[in-house]
């Protein structure tokens, strides 16, 4: 298992490598709430944040045009979100020693 604390002020939304199970993971944030959603399109294992938006809000690939219209919430993380201090901790129980870069999205 891996712990990770990461500062989120300013971020709408972390993108997450898990390099031990190949998984990739968008966390988006707002006022409100918090979602981890698993970052791979089921087609091709293309990357759902870099989707676009058509006429009827459905995200679309940006490579096949295929749909995405539903969110796949991730099992392969844990959070709890801090709102006032700002911060998340991400939990991986199949992370071990591996690293698991976090990249900032604004």
């Amino acid at each position: 298992m891996a712990i990770k604390k990461i500062s989120t002020k300013g971020a709408k939304s972390l993108i997450v490598d898990l390099t031990s199970t190949n998984d990739r993971v968008a966390i988006y944030l707002d006022e409100k709430s918090v979602k981890a959603l698993n970052d791979k399109c089921t087609h091709r294992g293309g990357p759902l944040h870099l989707c676009y938006r058509d006429s009827n809000n459905i995200r679309r690939c940006p490579w096949h045009d295929r749909p995405n219209p539903s969110d796949r919430y991730s099992s392969e993380v844990a959070l709890i979100y801090y709102p006032k201090d700002e911060t998340i901790i991400l939990v991986a129980p199949n992370q071990h020693d591996e690293p698991w870069p976090v990249k900032v999205c604004i």
